[in-house]
């Protein structure tokens, strides 16, 4: 389920047609109601069986446990007995560093060259069938471009909140306000855009100046047109938010830009560069935003 889907599943198809409108007019008042809304959306995810126990009053977690349970068997089955704890640790990998380079040492902490292999296997496996979202970092150039790792997304944020979470306090979008509490929140956010990104277009990939330089979580690409889209699991945002997007815009002569994060919607606009600002509960409204950038 999209987040709209989740309202309409909760009865609420007046905030889902708001949300989805054209030109929504949101008080600060619904913006918060919104905002946790969304943060309950991000703690369940889109699985429907999953959403449906949580309106009705069930024990979601159990249920997703369930289904994960479901998917580890599949695991058993296909990769062998001997390979499953790879697996599990495969998607444990990508759920506790998601918004970072996905490297094998991640996954076990030590990695012989046949583990090694084995572990691409599964993560090649896993992405086939789109339970990783796998994000090819590209930079200036093919040469640079060849030297990045690569970034992975789990296909549902509530089972990457699930494996990230299990032995550690929930991070809440409204309450959790000290910067380090919120560092994790960003990962979730980007994880949840991947999976948003992908409902419009057949891959994400994200940008690196230099190794140690700006990055850029995500570049959508609509026909010609480079879009630069940047995570902020802020709730207000400020010119230090818009110095990657900025880099990127006047490296390549780009006139846009996009920010998704906790924040009310609005726009920033320095030196004829423009920086549109969608809060995370607008994240279905971004291939509108970027279909505007091709006109």
């Amino acid at each position: 389920f999209a987040f709209s889907e989740y309202l309409k599943a909760g009865g609420k198809e007046y905030l889902a047609e708001e949300i989805l409108s054209v030109s929504p007019r949101i008080s600060e008042k619904r913006h918060q109601t919104l905002l946790s809304l969304y943060d309950q959306y991000l703690k369940t995810g889109g699985l429907p069986a999953v959403v449906q126990a949580y309106f009705a009053a069930e024990d979601y977690h159990r249920r997703r446990a369930e289904i994960i349970a479901d998917y580890e068997q599949d695991f058993v089955r296909i990769f062998g007995e001997r390979s499953i704890n790879i697996a599990k640790a495969c998607l444990r990998s990508v759920a506790n560093f998601v918004g970072g380079v996905s490297k094998n040492s991640t996954v076990l902490p030590t990695v012989t060259t046949q583990i090694n292999a084995r572990i691409n296997e599964i993560f090649t496996r896993l992405e086939g069938w789109h339970m990783i979202i796998r994000s090819e970092q590209t930079g200036p150039s093919p040469h640079a471009s060849h030297q990045y790792l690569p970034k992975r997304y789990l296909f549902d944020t509530g089972i990457l909140r699930h494996l990230r979470e299990s032995t550690v306090p929930s991070i809440d979008i409204l309450h959790t306000l000290s910067a380090a509490a919120r560092t994790p929140l960003g990962g979730v956010l980007e994880n949840q855009t991947a999976v948003d990104i992908l409902r419009f277009s057949d891959s994400v990939s994200g940008w690196k100046k230099s190794s140690v330089g700006t990055e850029i979580d995500f570049v959508v690409k609509k026909g010609e047109e480079c879009i630069p889209v940047e995570c902020k699991a802020s709730l207000s945002i400020n010119k230090r938010h818009l110095k990657g997007l900025l880099d990127y815009l006047n490296l390549f002569s780009l006139n846009r830009g996009i920010i998704v994060s906790f924040a009310p919607r609005s726009s920033i606009t320095i030196t004829n560069k423009t920086v549109h600002n969608i809060p995370a509960y607008m994240l279905e409204r971004l291939e509108d935003q970027v279909q505007k950038k091709s006109r």
